[in-house]
């Protein structure tokens, strides 16, 4: 049988290689339940999916960044040099062969510059016919280079001096400095573009109308598993198998992605078997248990769980946004973390599934336990938080709350995306700190707005979301309209020390010294505080019982 393709979330979810024993389901005449149009297929095997949000493209790397990730469609319709499996290890998927350090195929030169070589398997088409070649990956950092398009400085194009092709199957990169994911370019890294397709209006559009063509939407041409046959906005995608992908063809015939916003609706399709599964952690622990006693009593499907992601809440420090600036001083973010009951919500939300986190590194990891000993923790403690805001000049009024002389009431707005779970724990955690005595309202970015990174960076105060590695809120990292918005590091932190020791970090080789520095990067995270580590999430996946192959991965 073949694979779908890989399907992965680093450090944060399934990894998906999704095998057909039979059909999943019938074909189906009408539309599931949210309303969207019926597809155009008449599949003979359909797997027929979801998704909370439509995407803004479908592409391994787009050039409109979503602060929302939608991987799922993009292993679906793409492919890359390698892929990750469900154990983080990379395998050779258009390559032949992952690039090996000290052979001719990954070389570092005395001036601190490298050199490595992927071979391309023969015969690799894109999906409409169009042979692939190693100059397509030439073209590819030539687009994804340009500073216009917003992606110039990010790995790890912004560390690649030049991409050549001696031969139609060769693709060399040279990088400009040591970079130990330099086998590890994958769709998601620097994925190739067609050039027969793109070259033309690359060279005569300027940016905006280049990151708006249709090709990265509904004329979208990759090498994935299936090409995509039809996209109704607002409605569905659908995509059809590639018969030239380079595992073979994929046994499910056809795929149908429609877009549901609501967490019910999309238990109401899965009940009334109109989707086969949903991808990217849309529904949620307490959807899903609803769901899980449905299907007991029928064998109608499984739900996997994972200990899976952390939830943070970021803090904004830039000064321009903060709000109350107060927040902008250590002592203050201490405080909040201390009034913060991690236990509490694990339990409230979770119902204890979780466990309480002190760091955004996790705990699978094989240097988690020296972050353990070398960070800070903040215990749950009242006492102590109204300590530290006093020492800050913030004391109790007479209703309770905390006051300066200075800068009035301590007010805190708190903001969360859209959804259950995520509203569920912003209102536990406020509370918490309105326990403490800090005048808190709460916000909900709607489901509209969750894939605009400009407005999720605009948050004033803090911002209950998922964490990222804790090798990414660099300064370089910053979302800002010189960079399209692109960056996770929503909360604007900015620390030369950090900066340092993370460039330091990218540009060594060696695990246990990469592994060190990590292990610095978190001690100073956790002593600046630019973001409080709540809980180890619990990631759900449900999917019906005639699926098989639905793989949770081994480690973090």
């Amino acid at each position: 049988m073949s694979e779908i393709g890989p399907y992965r979330c680093r450090a944060c979810g399934f990894v998906l290689v999704v095998l057909l024993a039979a059909a999943c389901a019938p074909a189906r005449s009408s539309s599931p339940a949210s309303g969207g149009q019926t597809s155009p297929c008449a599949p003979s095997r359909a797997l027929n999916s979801a998704l909370q949000f439509e995407p803004l493209d479908v592409v391994g790397k787009g050039l409109r960044h979503s602060g929302n990730s939608q991987r799922m469609p993009e292993s679906m319709f793409n492919a890359g040099l390698v892929y990750q499996d469900e154990r983080e290890l990379f395998h050779p998927h258009l390559a032949e062969a992952l690039p090996e350090l000290n052979t001719d195929t990954w070389r570092v030169f005395p001036d601190g510059s490298m050199e490595t070589a992927y071979r391309l398997k023969p015969d690799l088409t894109w999906h409409d016919g169009t042979p692939l070649s190693a100059d397509d990956w030439v073209f590819s950092f030539q687009v994804y280079s340009n500073p216009d398009l917003g992606a110039a400085t990010t790995p790890p194009q912004g560390l690649i001096a030049e991409i050549q092709a001696p031969d139609a199957r060769t693709v060399v990169v040279r990088w400009k400095r040591p970079f130990p994911d330099a086998d590890a370019l994958d769709a998601r890294a620097l994925p190739a573009l067609p050039r027969h397709i793109l070259a033309e209006p690359f060279t005569r559009s300027d940016a905006d109308a280049f990151a708006s063509h249709a090709y990265w939407t509904r004329d979208f041409v990759g090498m994935g598993p299936f090409r995509l046959v039809a996209w109704e906005p607002g409605a569905y995608i659908d995509g059809a198998a590639f018969a030239g992908y380079v595992d073979g063809r994929p046994r499910i015939d056809r795929i149908h992605i429609v877009f549901i916003a609501d967490q019910n609706t999309a238990l109401a399709n899965f009940l009334a078997g109109a989707i086969d599964i949903v991808f990217d952690n849309f529904m949620r622990y307490q959807t899903t248990s609803i769901l899980e006693r449905e299907w007991s009593r029928t064998n109608g499907g499984v739900v996997l769980r994972q200990l899976t992601g952390i939830r943070r809440s970021e803090v904004q420090l830039n000064p321009e946004r903060a709000s109350p600036q107060a927040i902008l001083d250590v002592r203050v973010r201490r405080a909040i973390t201390h009034a913060t009951d991690r236990d509490a919500l694990n339990e409230g939300l979770i119902d204890g599934q979780g466990a309480p986190a002190h760091t955004v590194v996790f705990p699978y990891v094989d240097y988690f336990p020296e972050v353990d000993r070398t960070i800070t923790k903040y215990p749950f403690d009242p006492r102590r938080a109204e300590q530290l805001l006093n020492e800050v000049g913030y004391f109790r009024g007479a209703d309770g709350i905390f006051v300066s002389a200075t800068a009035g009431r301590f007010t805190l707005q708190m903001w969360a995306l859209n959804g259950t779970q995520n509203e569920a724990e912003v209102a536990s955690h406020a509370d918490m700190l309105r326990r403490l005595g800090l005048q808190v309202s709460e916000y909900v970015i709607p489901a509209a707005q969750v894939q605009d990174n400009q407005v999720r960076a605009s948050f004033p105060g803090l911002a209950n979301t998922s964490a990222g590695r804790v090798d990414q809120p660099i300064t370089q990292n910053i979302p800002r309209a010189e960079n399209r918005w692109q960056g996770n590091n929503r909360g604007s932190w900015s620390n030369p020390d950090f900066d340092r020791i993370i460039e330091t970090w990218n540009r060594t080789l060696a695990r246990a010294e990469r592994n060190a520095l990590l292990v610095q990067a978190a001690r100073m995270y956790s002593e600046e505080i630019p973001a409080i580590p709540l809980y180890y999430n619990v990631e759900v996946l449900p999917h019906v019982s005639a699926l098989r192959g639905v793989i949770a991965p081994l480690t973090a």
